[in-house]
């Protein structure tokens, strides 16, 4: 007998609440595995699915990115994972109705290769706060207090990149805490040619914005153009395209089809597995426990609309 499963449910779109109900169990494709879920986050896109209707086009529907757990079962072409591990992986939420893959509900179906196993020894609602975060990060970033944002400084030191950050005064130490070299005030008015000048003599290999909306994404584009290198920014936001400046290109959501490319498997096993599992990457930004269980997924999104920095709003399932 399938296991009962239940999900977090919006009922039509731009509502106002999520209710509890039954969902239906799916057994994994080839190359799925499904997890009982222990823990999920809640991230902006989600907030933005609620309140705009984007994305999703069939309702009801199940929102959630962000997860962790036990395999349940496993695909038949899956030879890394097996019943029992803990894992995090993507959840991916898409239009046309399908919402087995969607992070809001008991039982998951995850894809490969936007899995990792994790440790023994971790949280599961510490590990909860990476996935969306490392296949939307991919350098200079822009509002490393984000989960994308921390992930972005994260892969692009161990990458060996020297990284400058762009955040809040007090999010400083923590920003340097994760590998970033210097930080500078976002809000500092003279801030464009204070960056310019720490690039002086370097070659800069490109900006990833976390934030994305006009304002920041005009800063980004300033020092591009003024310095050495490649002109390109990563942007998160839908539309960024249009902010482009000078001999700056934008690209939204570079990273998204990170299943589909070399990317992925190399990020996900090649790097994020040894990474956490010898403690090189930290579960980043720290995890706000604000709930327990499906319940309060719609406690936990209207926390969010109240504005948060340097940590993840997360509950356990």
């Amino acid at each position: 007998m399938a296991p009962q499963n239940f999900a977090a449910w919006l009922m039509k779109k731009q509502d106002a609440i999520h209710v509890v109900n039954d969902a239906p169990y799916n057994k994994p494709e080839a190359d799925e595995i499904v997890i009982q879920t222990k823990a999920v986050a809640i991230n902006p896109v989600d907030l933005a699915i609620q309140n705009t209707g984007i994305i999703i086009d069939t309702y009801p529907a199940i929102l959630g990115c962000d997860v962790a757990g036990v395999v349940e079962e496993v695909g038949s072409s899956i030879k890394d994972f097996q019943s029992g591990d803990r894992v995090i992986g993507l959840a991916q939420p898409a239009p046309g109705g399908i919402y087995k893959y969607s992070g809001f509900q008991q039982y998951v179906v995850l894809k490969m290769p936007l899995i990792a196993q994790i440790p023994n020894a971790a949280k599961w609602t510490d590990a909860t706060v990476l996935p969306l975060g490392i296949d939307t990060a991919a350098l200079l970033p822009f509002s490393e207090g984000s989960s994308v944002g921390s992930c972005g400084v994260q892969l692009a030191a161990a990458a060996g990149y020297e990284v400058f950050g762009f955040a809040s005064t007090k999010n400083h130490d923590f920003v340097k805490s994760l590998g970033a070299a210097q930080t500078f005030d976002h809000s500092d008015p003279n801030i464009v040619n204070v960056i310019v000048a720490a690039l002086k003599d370097r070659t800069c290999v490109g900006a990833f914005d976390a934030i994305s909306n006009e304002k920041t994404l005009g800063v980004l584009c300033d020092v591009l153009h003024q310095s050495g290198g490649r002109k390109a920014v990563g942007a998160l936001a839908p539309g960024a395209k249009a902010f482009a400046t000078h001999d700056v290109s934008i690209t939204t959501n570079f990273a998204a089809r990170n299943s589909e490319t070399a990317v992925g498997p190399q990020i996900w096993h090649v790097y994020l597995e040894p990474a956490l599992a010898s403690g090189a990457l930290q579960y980043k930004p720290s995890a706000e426990i604000v709930g327990h269980g499906l319940q309060d997924v719609q406690k936990a999104i209207n926390l969010l609309t109240q504005g948060i920095s340097a940590k993840k709003l997360v509950l356990s399932v």
